[in-house]
């Protein structure tokens, strides 16, 4: 009975010192919030205005005690999310020497959760750059960058989580190095437009997500992915690659989305795509904008349910040898904007209801006819 109203009390006194605040009278008075599991004790709510007041006051306090003065490191800024991730902004640093002497400033934590810059005018990224510093999220995108040294990132190869360096001009990344950072899960340096031609060697046990998309490499090797054994996703959009090697994407067990559009593949071979090589979880293999006329029997050997997307090709038939024993299993296929003849090549496909709607409903044929409104009757002469 007293502690209820002890909290009874307690709540009043709250309100009281918000409506002397609200009058402009200045109050030092500190009243502790009881626990929150004492309030549910004793079923009483919490006044949402004496909540959200001690919220804003943590909330205070922990932004005055990760980050440095503002002045310290300005123009960069500093902010922390409501759970306490730090996040410096640094896009309006103007020369790699500035940066650095920021990070010579006092910091009274030196782990933090993001560095980013956006639009920077930066060209290198130097070795040793960040001091003391490290961060679990980089993100550098729409900048300038010619450059990331050997030894930019030294001291964060057990914090670093993801690398995106996004639409920049990079000639030289030490891709060496990838290998060192073991939390590392995502990989992106993707539209460098044509300053980086050749696919790099990235060794990793830890990554899961890798972007090179909009390099213009044509070539990649039958072991690029070797030894990134716990791989998820791989965007390879964009390049001009017109064909890979038989067994490059073998025992890539976790590999769940591929995404090969935009390049300048002709023709699928029978084993590309094989569950028998090893891609049990692939779910989305997406092959658009390419130049794609024809696709051997048993080029796609995978899981149920997975989705093939060949939008934009050259494909004039769903061939019933290629795409039947999928259908069977229930897979799904995009084929928007082929020349598709629509003759007595698909019949089967069209007298068989449960294929037809495994085929996405905006396909058409060459005449503009969508394959869905396609009936069995127009096919019976076949």
């Amino acid at each position: 009975m007293v502690r209820t109203m002890y909290l009874v009390v307690w709540i009043l006194l709250q309100q009281s010192l918000l409506f002397v605040d609200s009058i402009g009278i200045n109050t030092k008075v500190s009243h502790p919030l009881p626990n929150a599991d004492v309030f549910a004790e004793h079923d009483l709510a919490l006044p949402s205005s004496v909540y959200k007041r001690g919220i804003t006051e943590v909330k205070t306090r922990t932004r005055n005690g990760v980050c440095p003065t503002s002045e310290d490191i300005a123009p960069c800024t500093c902010s922390v999310s409501e759970d306490n991730a730090v996040t410096m902004d640094c896009s309006d640093v103007t020369s790699e020497d500035q940066l650095r002497e920021i990070f010579t400033s006092n910091f009274p934590v030196s782990q933090l959760y993001m560095f980013t810059t956006f639009h920077s005018p930066l060209i290198v990224l130097e070795s040793g750059v960040f001091g003391e510093v490290n961060f679990n999220h980089i993100k550098m995108n729409y900048g300038n960058l010619t450059e990331v040294e050997l030894g930019a990132l030294d001291g964060m190869y057990d914090t670093l989580e993801e690398l995106r360096f996004s639409d920049n001009h990079i000639l030289n990344f030490p891709f060496e190095t990838i290998e060192s950072f073991t939390k590392l899960k995502h990989l992106a340096i993707d539209n460098n437009n044509e300053y980086m031609t050749n696919f790099p060697v990235i060794k990793s046990d830890s990554l899961i997500d890798l972007r090179l998309m909009n390099w213009k490499f044509d070539f990649v090797p039958k072991d690029a992915f070797k030894s990134v054994p716990k791989i998820e996703e791989i965007i390879l959009y964009g390049n001009n690659i017109s064909s890979f090697e038989l067994g490059t994407f073998s025992n890539l067990n976790h590999l769940k989305s591929l995404d090969l559009c935009l390049n300048g593949l002709t023709h699928i071979p029978k084993g590309l795509f094989s569950l028998s090589d090893g891609l049990s979880n692939i779910t989305w293999i997406r092959l658009s904008a390419n130049q794609i006329d024809t696709i051997e029997p048993n080029a796609f050997n995978v899981v149920a349910n997975v989705s093939i997307e060949l939008d934009d090709n050259h494909l004039a038939t769903i061939d019933e040898e290629v795409w039947g024993p999928l259908f069977d299993e229930g897979f799904q296929l995009h084929i928007r904007n082929n020349p598709l003849l629509c003759g007595c090549d698909i019949a089967w496909l069209v007298r068989n209801g449960d294929y037809l709607s495994q085929i996405h409903f905006d396909a058409t044929c060459y005449d503009g006819v969508f394959v869905s409104n396609l009936k069995p009757g127009m096919f019976d002469d076949c």
